[in-house]
């Protein structure tokens, strides 16, 4: 029992340690009215985000935590297929980030996590996850009818794009968060869920869709720049939100869905 005990401490002060590691490559993106996430990758001077949380491809920042501070950055390289974007920076390089070769595949009920911004929130947060099992590794073995017209209305990502599902709820502003195992390997993009997240029902784009993008020759889908649910950026609520007050707490308005 002292044995057992002692190991579950052992795994718990490893697994921290492996998510505090990853904490310090990840960034807060901000691009035209949606917030983000993405991760340092490559040689310390690329970002990976997702494409569907570019709000402005001329406009488009990201917050480095450890420095406490903003830094532009460029944008490179488009896969509408993946939904991934390649972030270039000219000033800010990091001694942190995930390398190419490790990058590794997953299996099914393995544990894994990530670490992201939520919403409006400054700080970033972990969330826990289970690979899970499906008839099929594409995008569209998982998604729902509804949930799949959405994605064939925005244009991208392709619904012939590989995926890892996740048991688990990924949340708005997540988008781009590395999905990594507890060896501190990359399996996964962050990019979607069911229901808004209501589902528990989530995905990731596989690590391996990185090796196309940095060949990717896509241009930026100016005319898609519209809200997906199943696709989990945060969006900017607008000036003229509806809001209501108690006089102690301020609610506004957000998100609406129709019973049907």
């Amino acid at each position: 029992m002292l044995l057992l005990l002692s190991l579950c401490c052992l795994n718990s002060v490893v697994f921290g340690g492996v998510k505090e590691e990853i904490s310090k490559t990840i960034v807060r993106v901000k691009s035209g009215n949606k917030y983000s996430t993405g991760f340092f990758y490559g040689n310390g001077n690329q970002i990976i985000a997702t494409l569907h949380s570019i709000g402005n491809p001329d406009q488009i920042e990201v917050f480095i935590p450890s420095e406490k501070s903003w830094c532009s950055v460029r944008l490179n390289r488009i896969s509408k297929k993946s939904d991934l974007v390649l972030l270039s920076l000219s000033e800010c390089i990091s001694a942190n980030y995930l390398k190419p070769e490790n990058i590794t595949t997953s299996t099914i009920d393995t544990k894994v996590f990530t670490v992201g911004y939520y919403g409006s929130n400054d700080k970033y947060q972990d969330r826990d996850f289970t690979v899970g099992l499906i008839e099929g590794k594409r995008l569209k073995d998982l998604l729902e009818p509804s949930a799949e017209q959405e994605i064939r209305s925005l244009g991208f990502p392709s619904l012939d794009t590989e995926i890892v599902y996740l048991k688990g709820q990924l949340l708005h502003g997540f988008s781009g968060s590395p999905i990594v195992d507890y060896r501190g390997k990359l399996i996964g993009i962050a990019d979607g869920g069911l229901e808004n997240g209501a589902a528990g029902i989530s995905w990731c784009i596989t690590a391996s869709a990185l090796n196309d993008l940095k060949n990717a020759t896509d241009a930026f889908p100016r005319s898609s720049l519209k809200k997906v649910n199943t696709l989990f950026a945060e969006e900017i609520p607008p000036s003229n939100a509806k809001t209501v007050s108690n006089g102690q707490f301020s609610f506004q308005l957000i998100k609406s869905r129709t019973f049907k």
